[in-house]
């Protein structure tokens, strides 16, 4: 495998050509910061493809109207608007014009911190076990559609060769922690909308409240339900919420808890098994 892989990436040249596919579909209100993160890309070398799956509401004039500042950045630009055929159909048509030598598909309610391209082709000519089983896709490596690069589960996922999260609870909780920390960092440090910005931080506290609780893990979980108090009176007052506070610091009781899920989920796979087996 390492000799393919070696191949592969070393066969890059010194500033591929990336493609960005976006399809889209009335997805208006998220387009403003769709394009601040293009824009803003230090990486220009780019190959930009954004269909437009025949949206009522007003994406596809905010799309032409920013068509002018996307061919002045970008070496390739293609914008087309079709009838609604669905998100499949858009992605099959739009990645049959692709040329670049990498792709990243950009959905149109996300966006790219600056540096986020010219990160993930680093990353891939640095790093060519990241790319072992995916090498044309940027995204596939950079795990992220906030312009981070979560390095540790790149490695787990090309180790394991597979494009799932860690199943150790405490190790996924950490993982979507840090993700969505670097969502809430990035809303507070860049000029998004306070739409936007109060929608990823209200999903942050409440990852932190809710799985928190489920994991007795007591500093996330009162973390969490602090900040959610602070912005929601009285929402997070009552003796459902106290009592998850109480029971979340006996630590004794989640790890009886935990280990009675385990035997319960290896009870039920041995019966999975026993009832496959042939009666005599």
């Amino acid at each position: 495998m390492s000799g393919r892989v070696d191949s592969a990436v070393k066969a890059l040249p010194d500033r591929p050509l990336v493609s960005v596919v976006t399809p889209c579909y009335n997805h208006e209100p998220f387009l403003g910061d769709y394009f601040a993160g293009l824009l803003a890309q230090t990486y220009d070398n780019v190959e930009l493809v954004i269909f437009d799956d025949g949206s009522t509401d007003a994406s596809w004039e905010e799309i032409r109207a920013h068509a002018p500042a996307l061919e002045q950045k970008f070496q390739r630009v293609i914008l087309e608007r079709h009838a609604n055929v669905g998100l499949v159909r858009e992605l099959e048509l739009a990645l049959g014009r692709v040329t670049g030598e990498l792709l990243c598909i950009l959905e149109s309610d996300d966006y790219y911190l600056p540096e986020k391209l010219e990160e993930n082709v680093r990353y891939l000519k640095d790093n060519p076990d990241a790319a072992a089983d995916y090498p044309m896709f940027l995204d596939l490596a950079q795990h992220t559609t906030f312009g981070y690069i979560d390095r540790s589960l790149a490695r787990y996922r090309v180790r394991e060769g597979s494009l799932s999260h860690p199943t150790d609870p405490d190790v996924h909780f950490d993982y979507f922690r840090r993700h969505m920390r670097m969502r809430l960092d990035y809303a507070d440090e860049e000029r998004v909308s306070p739409e936007v910005a109060q929608v990823v931080r209200r999903d942050y506290y409440a990852f932190l409240y809710r799985r928190g609780l489920a994991l007795g893990r007591p500093d996330d979980h009162i973390e969490g339900l602090h900040w959610l108090r602070s912005n929601y009176p009285g929402r997070y007052d009552g003796l459902r919420h106290a009592l998850g506070t109480y029971l979340v610091r006996l630590t004794p009781l989640w790890r009886l808890a935990r280990r009675v899920r385990a035997l319960r989920a290896a009870w039920r796979a041995w019966l999975a098994v026993a009832r496959r087996q042939p009666r005599v």
